[in-house]
Parts: C-alpha cells; structure tokens; sequence
C-alpha cells in the first residue's frame, strides 16, 4: 500500500471516529465534562477541528475554522490571545457542521499530494492557528 493509501485511509478512520463519537452527544452534553477538571466534550471536538488546519497545512490547503481561537492549546497560544475575553462557543452542532464542510477539502488535498511531497519533512511554524484562521 502507498504512503497516500496509508494517509487517506488513516483520515478517513479519523473522520468515522469523530462522528461516531459525537453521534448522541446534545449540545448541553457537550458542555459538561467527562471527569474533574478536564477539558468538556465540545472543546475536545473542536480541538480536533482545529487539528484539521494542520492537515489542511500539510495538503497546502486554505481552509476557514471561525472558532479555531476558542480551541487551540496554551502552548499554541500567544500571550495576547491568552488575555482574549472569553467568547461563547460554538455549538456542537456547528463544529460537526465546519466538520463536514471542510472534510472532501482537506481529503481532495491530501489525495492530490505528490509521492515527493509526502516525503518531504512538514515545517510547522508554531502556533499553527495563524495558518487555519482566514
């Protein structure tokens, strides 16, 4: 099997996953937490949203994720984005939504990619949300 095979199927459980994951899960669900103080179910999936930004990257694919400042890391953060107000997020059924608008973009890019491009190492400037947030 290709590098390409390997990467497209790879996705592709990636996207089976998240959607099977949230299937059931309400909106006000989502809010809560699954145990302490961690982070709750919706900023996990948007999280994983924002992840798609760096495939989005490597397929050099612009992409827009509207919220991907409520759900990067502190460590992809700047420190003017860690004093930002805090802003209501979006719903659950918003971040499936942006999900499903972005998938065929980000895979039609990642199928598109050259046996030489996939070999090339990725150079990731950090933080990566400059690169998703159009």
């Amino acid at each position: 099997m290709s590098v390409k095979n390997i990467l497209l199927a790879q996705y592709d459980v990636h996207n089976a996953l998240f959607n099977n994951v949230i299937a059931d899960i309400t909106d006000e669900e989502s809010n809560q937490t699954v145990a302490g103080m961690k982070n709750n179910i919706k900023w996990i999936a948007g999280h994983m949203l924002w992840d798609q930004g760096i495939l989005a990257v490597i397929g050099d694919i612009k992409v827009n994720i509207p919220w991907a400042y409520h759900f990067m890391s502190k460590e992809g953060a700047t420190e003017d984005d860690l004093k930002a107000p805090a802003c209501e997020l979006p719903t659950l059924q918003m971040i499936r939504d942006k999900w499903e608008e972005i998938l065929p973009v980000i895979r039609n890019g990642l199928e598109s990619l050259t046996d030489e491009r996939l070999a090339q190492k990725v150079d990731m400037p950090h933080p990566m949300y400059k690169f998703i947030i159009r």
